[in-house]
């Protein structure tokens, strides 16, 4: 009897945004701050639609293939135009408001025992890895988590939005552990779920309930435990 959810895999590939820390408080938070900062600089309030905008066109290019094209440098040509700006314009707030202004906030909204549950699959032997759709690096120094391989669909070598699994598949091939001893952990069944499923890969999806990661290293405490009375 083996029910584990995690250790019986080689290696466990976490999502970021809303995977490691729950979005919904941080966005409300981030609001705040962009209003209190643009109340007083009305010449910039052109950068609350550069935002949406931008999100909006990451949103439905899931499934677009750009080739040789960058695609971050296409989504900021594309919003520059829309909005008579540069395109380094757009990337720069861009870099401040989705990237660096929402670290100092980070920490407050990680999920509960995340930190306890990466050690503990550690020490099982288990390889840890990130796969976001945004820059990580970042984000998780700003949480205080390490590890083993961090990747996301702007670097080059994946130019990729989920659910295209280049990702996955990159993270796998680097790690040398093949697609069914890995499992996809993530909160999005349209992008996470759905991306581990186009390689048949194992996946797990968070629920927006802080003390998922605590309620879930019970779990697998309580099979260890079960397993060892068995055999």
């Amino acid at each position: 009897m083996n029910n584990s959810i995690l250790t019986n895999k080689k290696l466990v590939i976490f999502d970021v945004d809303g995977t490691l820390y729950l979005q919904k408080g941080l966005r409300k938070q981030m609001m705040s701050e962009m209003l209190r900062y643009h109340l007083i600089r009305p010449h910039k309030w052109v950068n609350l639609p550069i935002i949406m905008g931008y999100r909006k066109i990451r949103e439905a290019a899931g499934d677009t293939d750009f080739g040789p094209v960058n695609m971050e440098r296409h989504f900021c040509e594309k919003i520059a135009k829309q909005y008579f700006c540069s395109p380094a314009y757009v990337s720069a707030v861009i870099q401040t408001w989705m990237q660096d202004k929402p670290l100092p906030f980070l920490k407050n909204h990680q999920y509960k025992g995340l930190s306890e549950l990466l050690a503990w699959i550690k020490t099982a032997g288990i390889k840890t890895a990130v796969y976001s759709d945004l820059p990580a690096f970042g984000k998780l120094k700003a949480l205080g988590l390490k590890f083993d391989l961090v990747v996301d669909s702007t670097m080059p070598q994946i130019n990729a939005l989920k659910p295209q699994p280049k990702g996955l598949i990159h993270i796998c091939k680097e790690l040398n552990i093949s697609i069914s001893d890995a499992i996809f952990v993530g909160d999005r069944e349209d992008r996470d779920k759905a991306c581990a499923e186009r390689i048949q890969m194992d996946y797990l999806i968070v629920t927006k309930n802080d003390s998922f990661y605590l309620d879930l290293m019970k779990r697998e405490h309580r099979l260890k435990e079960i397993n060892e009375r068995i055999y």
